[in-house]
């Protein structure tokens, strides 16, 4: 058979079985097969019903039992359903969804991912409470469960997964962001990762988005609002500081902002649901003359970006003593790339005959020279 024809057609079975995953709608299934109390149970303890998860203990307490006896009718309610013929009938689609989900991705993902991407398929917003009770009670058996580590968040993996061999790369690439000390976007960081001489001896080239969401398995590597990644501790990807939402809003936006334009986008973002007030803002940049240059009327731009500090004559004494001698045209012209005001102003600061002489060509030169 023709290979198109026969991707074709798998991508159809694909395509039927994601169509097809109801987790909420075969979860109310199978809960038909429990007696009463063994629903009432799992149901308060998952949180089906109300999104609401309750302890041992406080079943315990509804039912007047102890929280042993709720233990054990729990895992015989599980059994029941792993046993049932409904649940058998479904499980070689569910497993084979699941680890189409995880080999699209590299054989790992991150649970909160997973699960993200489970309702999606499932279009229905109230099924997360389903799939964590069907991942976790009647499929984990197939697939491997990472615990939080040093290196990984908790994640789910196929049989299969070289897991290992993805904690020894995020290893490396928390080397390369410690080296460069800078935050990067993810074709930066790819891109840094493929330059690695380590990585290169061990590893084949990883596909970007596989490399994403190896990222997003991370427990040490995290994004910021503005798609750059680096370590989670870095102050430029979990922000607390005000100067450093600043300083993010101002790169991210990569132009001059007012002061108040500034407080807006921060509180637009909301790094951690604290308000930014224009007149802290203003403070912050008044305060920072490393990172932050006003060129205007509150209007501020990054230092790294070439701005230079001072008053317009200080910046016109800067381009003359770079450039030489220029006319009133080009001084203009080379201001006006460093600070937001008007051209008269300027004409009038080339009147300071203290610092300003104008020479035989109608150029304007230091007056010290």
């Amino acid at each position: 058979m023709d290979n198109s024809i026969l991707d074709q057609i798998m991508d159809k079975q694909k395509q039927s079985v994601l169509n097809d995953f109801k987790p909420d709608i075969l979860l109310q299934e199978l809960m038909q097969l429990l007696e009463e109390r063994e629903r009432e149970v799992l149901d308060l303890r998952y949180g089906f019903s109300a999104d609401q998860k309750h302890t041992l203990e406080d079943i315990g307490k509804k039912f007047s039992i102890t929280r042993e006896r709720v233990r054990q009718i729990e895992t015989a309610a599980v059994n029941k359903l792993k046993n049932s013929v409904k649940f058998k009938e479904k499980k070689a689609e569910l497993v084979g969804l699941v680890e189409q989900v995880l080999d699209d991705v590299g054989g790992i993902m991150a649970e909160h991912k997973l699960f993200s991407h489970l309702k999606e398929v499932a279009t229905n917003d109230k099924v997360e409470s389903a799939i964590h009770f069907l991942m976790n009670k009647l499929l984990a058996e197939h697939f491997s469960l990472i615990k939080n580590n040093n290196k990984l968040l908790k994640s789910w993996a196929t049989k299969s997964a070289a897991v290992e061999n993805h904690q020894q790369v995020l290893g490396q690439i928390e080397e390369i962001l410690q080296t460069i000390n800078q935050i990067l976007n993810l074709n930066e960081l790819h891109q840094e990762l493929h330059k690695n001489k380590d990585f290169l001896a061990e590893q084949k080239p990883i596909k970007h988005n596989i490399f994403e969401n190896l990222l997003q398995a991370s427990a040490q590597i995290e994004q910021n609002p503005f798609g750059h990644w680096g370590l989670k501790h870095w102050p430029l990807i979990t922000p607390k500081r005000m100067n450093d939402k600043i300083y993010l809003v101002l790169k991210n936006h990569q132009q001059p902002l007012h002061f108040t334009e500034i407080a807006a986008k921060i509180n637009e973002v909301n790094f951690d649901h604290k308000k930014a007030h224009p007149a802290t803002v203003h403070n912050e940049l008044i305060l920072d003359n490393d990172r932050y240059v006003l060129i205007g009327r509150g209007i501020y731009a990054l230092k790294e970006w070439g701005y230079k500090a001072g008053v317009v004559t200080d910046i016109i004494q800067d381009i003359l003593k770079e450039k030489g001698p220029l006319t009133k045209d080009e001084i203009i012209a080379e201001v006006l790339k460093q600070r937001m005001v008007k051209k008269s102003t300027i004409v009038l600061m080339l009147t300071n005959k203290q610092l300003f002489k104008k020479l035989s060509d109608h150029r304007y030169d230091l007056a010290s020279r």
